[in-house]
């Protein structure tokens, strides 16, 4: 639940815009779940979403690598354009 939450307020800031925080929050969620495939994929969405693109793409990057075999991550990874 912990690591859901952390997601939630990162999501809240990266509609408030404010890159720094949004980022922190997904950082800390990222740690808390052991570094699951689809935390670190939901940070990159926020990334995009506020146009820091290099970021993004370097944690979809990351994603794919701990979860190449997973369908939905590859189907976002290539929704999204890398």
């Amino acid at each position: 639940m912990f690591v859901e939450a952390l997601q939630v307020k990162g999501m809240v800031a990266a509609l408030e815009g404010d890159v720094v925080e949004a980022d922190r929050k997904f950082s800390a969620a990222t740690a808390a779940s052991g570094n699951l495939p689809v935390v670190i994929f939901n940070h990159a969405i926020a990334m995009q979403n506020l146009h820091y693109y290099e970021p993004a793409i370097d944690l979809i990057r990351k994603a794919v690598e701990k979860a190449p075999g997973d369908p939905g991550i590859l189907r976002e990874a290539f929704d999204i354009h890398i």
